[in-house]
């Protein structure tokens, strides 16, 4: 009978890796804790594919394929976690698709992680989300 020993610790779930929590959060509707570090891609070819994919997203953008825009930006960030500029494309491409909280979400994680360096369309589509909520009072229905 094989010895046991009873004071043993739990085995602790290993942490998440920076790249792991940039991909989760890309796929996530909540914000999420942001990393204050950057993580880039491990080769210049895997860079160079993500680069492709978000371009392939800005365009899809720009032709108002929003499903089409937010995946080529969600696998542009999973090979490069470091690309923060597709979070930023995914939230506008969420606003296209009417998804309004989620694409609040992850331009504010852009905006965070960016911070000055934040493109000045991530403020503004950032303001057309939150603006309409404080501007417009709630009006009470017509009844009759």
């Amino acid at each position: 009978m094989p010895a046991s020993t009873p004071n043993a610790a739990p085995a602790r779930a290993p942490r998440r890796s920076l790249p792991a929590l940039l991909v989760a959060l890309a796929t996530v509707a909540l914000p999420a804790t942001a990393p204050t570090t950057s993580a880039r891609a491990e080769t210049p070819a895997t860079e160079a594919e993500a680069s492709r994919q978000l371009e392939f997203a800005r365009a899809e953008l720009k032709m108002g394929l929003w499903e089409r825009a937010r995946r080529s930006a969600a696998s542009a960030l999973r090979l490069d976690p470091g690309l923060f500029e597709a979070l930023m494309v995914q939230g506008l491409a969420l606003e296209g698709k009417g998804e309004l909280a989620r694409a609040e979400a992850l331009l504010r994680t852009y905006i965070d992680l960016t911070g000055e360096e934040a493109r000045p369309e991530a403020h503004a589509a950032l303001a057309r989300l939150v603006e309409p909520a404080q501007a417009a009072p709630l009006r009470p229905r017509r009844q009759g």
